[in-house]
């Protein structure tokens, strides 16, 4: 497990979403913690994936450094594009899902997802990262206050 880690920080069987282990990472001020995992699926332009995953917090700090899950779409060419999304951090939350859909900039041989917790001085916990090609969210519009959904868009783009 490359990144950032002190003795204190890795492999945790008390909270998990799957498996019975996550990854645990203690905040600490002024110090950028992270983890890695190079995912080998490689796509081509324009290709949609969905990269998710779950973490849990313990108390932690708003107005401090991000707390999040990065993706690194590693292109053949040897650029690379960034998606990156929050976790909240606003209050303590047992394990949140967070999933970024995204479509390649390039033809690309791999990603690489990181969790981060940066200037973050609580625990935080993360599981079961997956990629999938295409979307697995469904999207709704809502009426113009908001109250009534008035179209539902399934994971394959299709009107339900």
């Amino acid at each position: 497990m490359p990144g950032t880690l002190t003795s204190s920080d890795g492999v945790d069987s008390t909270t998990a979403y799957a498996g019975g282990k996550s990854i645990k990472l203690t905040g600490q001020r002024e110090v950028d913690k992270f983890v890695r995992q190079e995912l080998k699926v490689s796509g081509t332009t324009g290709q949609e994936i969905t990269v998710s995953g779950f973490s849990k917090v313990d108390s932690p700090t708003a107005i401090a450094g991000p707390y999040q899950m990065n993706v690194a779409i590693n292109h053949t060419d040897g650029t690379i594009q960034w998606v990156n999304g929050d976790f909240d951090r606003s209050k303590s939350h047992d394990l949140q899902h967070a999933s970024l859909r995204f479509a390649a900039t390039k033809d690309f041989n791999s990603l690489t997802v990181y969790y981060q917790s940066k200037d973050q001085t609580r625990t935080a916990w993360f599981d079961s990262v997956k990629a999938q090609v295409g979307s697995i969210r469904t999207k709704s519009a809502y009426d113009s206050l908001g109250n009534y959904v008035i179209n539902s868009t399934d994971p394959n783009g299709n009107n339900v």
